[in-house]
Order: structure tokens, then sequence, then C-alpha cells
């Protein structure tokens, strides 16, 4: 994800909105001001990031007391939908959260439209009453990296060094295990059994429920050889990578975007993920698709790659993808808000569900 320092989503809230207000509370002295006795009608409060480790419930309550309107952005389901790939605390605690949300915000904007119809039709699952189909939106993350912005000054040269020898497969991830990486071993096992040769590495932080895995990686007879994990990866280096790697495999079992696929195809980088949706609906036919049952499927196209060239199964992108920016994101964000926020306020997702 893009840092808040620099560019992204996070970067503009906390310019446009953020900032401001932090500025405006300094010059508040009286230790009883309450910043939701400022809401009036028409107002809203976007709650967008991950809220639901706070209790946040009793100022949306005052936030909705006083006429303002409610709207959680939503990044994916998996805590519910696979919790056997989160951390136990996260799931229990995102679902209490989510289930503790209906009835008390006036809608939903998820990160893509898979996301938006996968919650649309838990809802449908869960609720006694249908859904309020006007209340759920979607918008796109943004990618604003560009090649032409590297700075080599600021790649280190082991970094380098991993690109002289031999070609790479890149994979921009934390490792956790919906990210799919023990498939990724699996593949390259085949692949270096049958001698080709190429190297597989790995950036990203550390998670959780890796432990065999990140064991695995640090006793596998190629690590630091054909296989690397790197933890340290800054921006200009990671833009480094995208641009010198052969391509980028991502082969999520469940994702709620998939980011590092918009950020490859910017920077002209082909792209083998997963055959799920959601890759579908991003990545369209610009990329190749893999399955994730089957590490054969990846070992054949990467085989196929080193052998003939990119062809039609993983397209060659011509100079950039043209994904929307950070900016664009954002106004699609606060269209989708818009387009809720016009809606009467009455109409609230309902409160009762099933256990």
């Amino acid at each position: 994800m893009a840092p808040s320092e620099e560019f992204g989503l996070s970067f503009l809230i906390r310019k446009l909105i953020q900032n401001p207000f932090k500025k405006k509370a300094i010059q508040i002295r009286d230790k009883s001001f309450e910043p939701f006795d400022q809401v009036a009608p028409g107002d809203l409060l976007l709650l967008l990031d991950s809220t639901w480790y706070a209790d946040i419930w009793p100022s949306v309550e005052k936030v909705r007391e006083r006429g303002g309107q409610v709207i959680s952005v939503i990044y994916d389901l998996i805590p519910i939908t696979h919790p056997q790939f989160c951390d136990d605390y996260l799931a229990q605690v995102f679902k209490n959260w989510f289930m503790a949300s209906q009835g008390r915000v006036d809608g939903y904007v998820a990160i893509s439209r898979t996301v938006r119809d996968d919650l649309k039709n838990f809802l449908q699952d869960h609720l006694e009453a249908p859904p309020v189909s006007e209340r759920f939106g979607y918008f796109y993350l943004g990618a604003d990296f560009k090649p032409a912005t590297i700075d080599a000054m600021t790649v280190r040269q082991d970094v380098m060094d991993m690109f002289e020898d031999r070609p790479v497969y890149l994979i921009v991830s934390t490792v956790e295990p919906r990210k799919n990486h023990a498939y990724l071993l699996d593949t390259f096992d085949l692949l270096w059994h049958r001698d080709k040769d190429v190297s597989l590495l790995i950036i990203g932080r550390r998670g959780w429920k890796v432990e065999k895995l990140i064991e695995r990686i640090s006793s596998h007879p190629m690590f630091g050889k054909n296989l690397f994990f790197r933890e340290d990866i800054g921006d200009s280096e990671l833009q480094y990578c995208y641009s010198r790697a052969r391509a980028l495999v991502f082969p999520s079992i469940a994702e709620g975007f998939g980011l590092p696929i918009i950020e490859a195809l910017n920077s002209g980088l082909p792209v083998i993920a997963s055959d799920i949706p959601v890759h579908r609906e991003i990545g369209k036919n610009y990329i190749g698709y893999c399955d994730i049952h089957d590490p054969e499927s990846l070992a054949k196209l990467i085989t196929g790659i080193e052998e003939k060239g990119l062809c039609d199964e993983v397209p060659l992108v011509q100079d950039t993808h043209g994904w929307i920016s950070w900016e664009e994101s954002s106004r699609m964000l606060f269209e989708a808000c818009a387009n809720i926020c016009a809606l009467d306020s009455g109409n609230l997702l309902p409160v009762d569900h099933r256990s």
C-alpha cells in the first residue's frame, strides 16, 4: 500500500481533512470541547480506517443525533469469510464490529465491485430484511508509481545484485496465509527441479500464522541463490524491482483488491495472478491467470515465458496500464459517498440479523 507520508488515499485524506483539523485543534484549549458538537445536518462521518478496534459507536450515535450521516469503507470481508487466514483476535473483533455497524451506518463503500457484491450477498443471507441496494457503493484504489521517478542512488547494491544473473519473479505483499506463498514455493520447486534458472523474490513484512513458512524459506537450499526474502525494501527500491523483474506473481486465495497488480501494470511489468473474481475485475485481460489449486498451472506459464516469451496467456502491457491516480481514487470515493448521502436518511440498513 502507498505510504501516507508521500502519496495515496491516506495521504490525501491526511492533507485535506486531518491536517486542517489538527491545526484547528491546536488552537482549542477548552478540554470540554467535543468535536461532534459541531456536527450539523448534511455532515458526513467517513469511517475510513480500521475502526473495529475502538469503541466508536457512542461517537457515531452523536453524529446521527445531530443529523449527520455515517458511511463505512469496507476493504474486504476476509476476517468473516476466511477466518482461518487471519489472526484469531482480529477475526472475532472484526465480525463483532461489522455486525454492530448494521443499523448504525447509512451505507458502505467497498474498494472493489467484487467486495461490494460480496458484502450485499453476505447481508442478504444474514439479515431478516433485505439490505437496500442503493446503500452500497464502491471505488478503486489508485496507483501513482512511475518508473521514471526511480532514484538509483537510493537502491542498495545487494538489491540490484539480485537481478544480475537470472530472471526474477516477484511477489509483493504481507507474508500471511491467504497470500499463498507456499503455493509459490511449490511452483518454483517444480521449476528448479527441472533445472529452470529462475529466481523468486518475496517482498513484504511477515504477518501471522507463517512460522512454518518462514522456516521453509530460510532453510531452503535455494535461499540466497535463487530464492530471496526481503522485509526492508523502500519505495525507490520497490519501483526498481518492478522495473527489473520478469513478472509479478500474485496467487492470493482471497483479496479485496490486489494493489500490487496495478502497481506492476503501471510499471509495464507482466502479471500472473490467481483466477479469483476480484483479480478478473481489476486485471481484466491485461494479466495472466493461474489455478491456485495446481502449482503446475503457474509453472507452465513461467516455463512458457522463459522458452517462448510473453503470449496471449500472459500479455505484455505496452507503456502503462493507465490506472486511476490516488486523487482520482479519492474523487471516486467521495462520489460514492455523495450518492449514498443523497438518499432518504430514513432508509437505514436493517439492524435485526440472524444468529
